[in-house]
């Protein structure tokens, strides 16, 4: 593999890196439909979380687009950081609750396994059995797999990214605040990405089984999971995670 070259920042391309299951789809097609014109999509990495790691050639091209806007789940390791740095100067990371983006999570592979979707191949758990999982397991036991392993890899990832976001200039925005007051959150975006937003049309509220929209509950799992499993999950996140968003048990 060659030398990369220092990548110049021709613009302020929005990147968007998601935790799974946190409006991803939807926020990220809304800023596309949003302008008068459709933005130019670049995907530069695979979306498996947390294997994630940055083609850097493609994210070198989406750092020349001015209208480019992408979307993905990377984690805040080394290599990525240094790829990020080398072509961007900005970036959104957007994050939601790890109980509701588990129990989220849980809806989707299921679905995602009664379509036999190849998208089960971005779990990335070390050691996801997915026969084991949806054959060996009841539901009860399902949801306490991905607490254990799953609800730790969020965690993980939100700490590296608050972590990261110290020292670069890096927008942490919530789900919370993306259902409680929707223009905001666009426009808090926009402007971090220094673009206008007087020509920029609010979009239409999700739809439920639209652009991966199911329902939209941002504590849903208070009444799914067991005590004991809400008990568990809320002990899986670190306190200064907690007392940053305000989560409560």
């Amino acid at each position: 593999m060659g030398e990369v070259e220092k990548g110049e920042i021709m613009s302020n391309p929005i990147l968007l890196i998601t935790l799974p299951k946190s409006g991803s789809v939807y926020i990220s097609s809304a800023l596309e439909e949003g302008w008068e014109q459709p933005l130019g999509k670049h995907m530069f990495s695979a979306n498996v979380f947390m294997s994630d790691v940055v083609r850097f050639q493609e994210l070198a091209k989406f750092s020349r687009n001015e209208r480019g806007i992408c979307q993905n789940h990377l984690p805040a390791s080394n290599l990525n950081l240094r790829s990020l740095d080398r072509y961007l100067d900005r970036w959104v990371v957007h994050i939601r609750d790890p109980r509701q983006a588990t129990l989220s999570w849980w809806h989707h592979i299921r679905k995602r396994h009664e379509e036999k979707s190849d998208l089960l191949l971005q779990v990335d758990h070390g050691h996801f059995d997915e026969e084991r999982f949806f054959n060996g397991l009841n539901d009860q036991e399902q949801l306490d797999y991905l607490i254990d392993h799953h609800l730790p890899a969020c965690v993980q990832w939100i700490d590296e990214w608050l972590e990261a976001a110290q020292t670069r200039k890096i927008l942490i925005t919530t789900y919370d605040e993306f259902v409680e007051n929707p223009e905001e959150f666009f426009g808090v975006i926009l402007a971090f990405f220094d673009h206008t937003v007087y020509n920029f049309k609010q979009p239409e509220p999700p739809k439920k089984g639209k652009k991966h929209y199911r329902s939209g509950t941002k504590d849903e799992f208070r009444t799914v999971f067991t005590k004991r499993q809400n008990e568990t999950a809320f002990l899986n996140i670190h306190d200064h995670i907690v007392d940053r968003f305000g989560w409560e048990l």
